[in-house]
């Protein structure tokens, strides 16, 4: 898969005090991130994909590639060309551990690729400089074991549907409780 933008690294949770209590948010531009990316990973994930089930083991294979900035190279007609003092390496913010997080929370919360972050038990990533000319891009290679997840998917349908369950027992016992209430 490979969605095109510069990557993006996952930030710190936000804090807010209201009155006696702390609450924890998330950056708003943040959010919009996240969803302007699961967009472009959506239209990559192939049509009929099924959720890789919990208990099978993910591993993934991830390249982030940022666009260079426009001081790397000379101005000009040295334009495009590297400058001998533009660093090889990008070992600037985000860190590949905060590019690795926000991959992995949206292919499990968004795109819903696997049940669970727990699933991916190797991760081999790194982040580089795009050549010139080249476009920003997170490139990722998923592998799971098929027959594993095929032996999997009835318990997980099965766990899914107690969920739902669950899920809309809360909501006639949350609406019972407000109409049968006594008034103050």
């Amino acid at each position: 898969m490979h969605i095109p933008g510069d990557p993006i690294g996952k930030k710190r949770p936000r804090f807010a005090r209201i009155g006696k209590d702390v609450r924890t948010y998330k950056d708003p531009k943040e959010e919009t991130a996240e969803g302007i990316w699961a967009w472009k990973a959506k239209a990559l994930i192939p049509s009929g994909f099924q959720k890789i089930p919990k208990g099978c083991a993910v591993h993934l294979d991830i390249q982030f590639q940022f666009v260079r900035p426009s001081a790397h190279f000379g101005t000009g007609r040295n334009r495009d060309k590297l400058k001998p003092s533009a660093p090889v390496e990008h070992t600037q913010t985000p860190d590949v551990e905060n590019c690795e997080k926000f991959a992995c929370d949206v292919m499990t919360k968004m795109l819903e690729i696997w049940a669970d972050d727990c699933q991916v038990v190797s991760c081999m990533s790194s982040k580089q400089w795009a050549d010139s000319g080249e476009e920003g891009e997170t490139r990722i290679w998923v592998d799971w074991d098929e027959a594993e997840a095929e032996r999997l998917r009835p318990a997980q349908a099965i766990r899914d549907a107690k969920a739902e369950e669950r899920r809309r027992q809360r909501a006639i016992e949350k609406r019972q409780s407000g109409v049968s209430r006594p008034a103050d």
